[in-house]
This record gives C-alpha cells, structure tokens and sequence, in this order.
C-alpha cells in the first residue's frame, strides 16, 4: 500500500474510533449524536477514555490525512504541514481555554496534540529526512 493511501486509510479510521470511542463513552451532547437521536451505552470508562483520547485520536486523524496528501511535495512541505496542523489545534485549544469560542479549553488536551503531532514527526517525517525535496520517495517500514 502506497503512502497516501496508507495514511488516508489511517485517517478515517482514527477517525471513526473516535466517533465510536464518544458514543460508547456517553459524551450524548456530541451534536452528531443528538442529531441521530443516539443514545449512550454508559459512562463508567473514565475521564481519560472519555475526554482525552477521543481528541488523540482526532488529531491522529487529522494528522494522518493532511501528511497523506501533503506526502506528494516532499518531506519539507509535509513537515510544514504537520507543525500547521498542530498550530491550529493549540490554537483552537487555547482559544476554549480563554473562553473565545464554545468548548472546553484544557492544558492536558494541548499536550496530548503535542505528543500525537511528536509521534507522527518521529514515525514518519525524521524517518525520512534524505528525501527533504524529492516527492513521493518515502518509505515506510
């Protein structure tokens, strides 16, 4: 499987872990949720389950599909597309946080982007740095 692809697979998959992960956790003011009229399965997993790793999960998602296809530039622009993704997530994070925009801002959420962001750095773009300027020569073992 090619990189792109791997990675766009990758991306809707984490995806929809996070989907399920929210359902089956009992967060039902998910508007997706109330939308569908779905109801929760239960709410005893705890608040790691329930608010932080739905939200690594998403920025794995979001990670996964921007380096898939930012993967035909090159390293050097799927390196800046990474550090871009994960300046608009702190960003919407602290925005929350000072109470900007609608939602729940919290220090924890900003460090669980900054470790997702630094696993997928060191798993996929350091792996790779020979290829800084050469599209589509990236490998993956």
């Amino acid at each position: 499987m090619n990189f792109i692809k791997l990675h766009i697979s990758l991306s809707l998959l984490l995806l929809a872990s996070g989907v399920v992960l929210y359902y089956i956790t009992g967060l039902s003011d998910v508007r997706l949720f109330s939308l569908l009229h779905m109801k929760s399965l239960g709410r005893d997993w705890g608040s790691i389950t329930r608010n932080y790793l739905p939200d690594a999960l998403w920025m794995g998602s979001f990670l996964s599909f921007t380096l898939g296809v930012m993967s035909h530039y090159g390293i050097y622009w799927m390196s800046i597309a990474l550090f871009s993704c994960l300046a608009f997530a702190l960003t919407m994070e602290s925005l929350q946080y000072m109470k900007i925009i609608n939602g729940t801002g919290d220090l924890i959420d900003m460090a669980i982007y900054l470790l997702v962001a630094a696993c997928y750095y060191f798993l996929t773009i350091s792996k790779n740095k020979n290829h800084i300027h050469e599209p589509r020569n990236i490998t993956i073992e």
